[in-house]
């Protein structure tokens, strides 16, 4: 019987072939991510920033709008903390039913 190990060789080729590949790729993966390291954080504070801002401006809105619907007379931090307040509760409610519906 003649002894045929070309398979094997082929096999062990491709095996060795996928670990440099493997190897190459998170070489450049870690690269492209040590250079993105210094960009997201950056990111996710203006993006934290801009969501703060939204809110607080439709917080005084809503808290403002209330104000004036029952003739009452607050402050700024009064119309903004009951606009708040509405605010979360109405978010709240439509994540609620949002879970509920899917």
């Amino acid at each position: 019987m003649i002894k045929n190990n070309s398979l094997g060789d082929r096999l062990n080729e491709f095996k060795n072939n996928m670990q440099n590949t493997l190897e190459e790729n998170n070489l450049i993966s870690e690269e492209t991510n040590s250079n993105d390291n210094y960009i997201t954080p950056i990111k996710s504070l203006l993006n934290s920033l801009n969501s703060l801002f939204v809110i607080s401006v439709k917080s005084l809105i809503i808290g403002y709008g209330v104000n004036t619907l029952m003739n009452l007379d607050w402050k700024i931090l009064g119309c903004l903390g009951v606009g708040m307040t509405i605010t979360f509760m109405l978010e709240f409610i439509l994540d609620l039913v949002a879970i509920i519906k899917n």
